[in-house]
């Protein structure tokens, strides 16, 4: 198996969902969407030899990890620009979560890895995995933020007890 035949069949699964929801930038691991007060992104993260190990993964496995990066709240951290735009990593959002999959992988029970095999047969399913997570929780999720009062009531209420998945600079 190979990342990039994994990165290759992972968009082409996903590009055209996400377009259709107003994504518009893709690098070789991230999708990003632009709203008004918002950046929108999501990635996908691969592990290096080391992790992959430490947590019972391959290199070609991933996480899909979902973060909201609000314009108007100041950046201490330098954020790359392409044509004028913010392009926000997902570990620079105020807001995060973990798509967690859905279906039993016995080689790694972790529910935040989306194994991949170094055959590839778990890749179709994997793939779909993805695409169902995004489209029952994962666009909730991003739908959630589009209220500034419901980040307002998540920031003040969520973070001093449970978490509800959601994780950021104010947790």
């Amino acid at each position: 198996m190979d990342s990039r035949i994994v990165s290759r069949e992972l968009w082409k699964g996903v590009r055209p969902l996400l377009k259709a929801a107003g994504w518009t930038s893709f690098t070789s691991r991230t999708a990003r969407r632009f709203c008004d007060q918002r950046i929108d992104v999501i990635s996908f993260q691969s592990f290096n030899t080391y992790l992959a190990k430490r947590i019972g993964s391959t290199t070609y496995s991933f996480g899909v990890r979902l973060g909201c990066f609000f314009r108007f709240i100041p950046e201490g951290t330098p954020i790359k620009m392409r044509d004028g735009l913010p392009m926000p990593e997902e570990y620079h959002c105020h807001l995060r979560y973990t798509i967690r999959k859905r279906f039993p992988q016995p080689e790694c029970a972790r529910t935040d890895v989306f194994y991949v095999d170094p055959d590839g047969k778990y890749l179709p399913l994997v793939v779909d995995g993805v695409r169902e997570g995004l489209t029952t929780e994962g666009f909730e999720w991003f739908l959630r933020f589009s209220d500034m009062r419901e980040v307002l009531r998540t920031v003040q209420e969520d973070f001093q007890s449970v978490h509800n998945g959601t994780w950021g600079v104010w947790s």
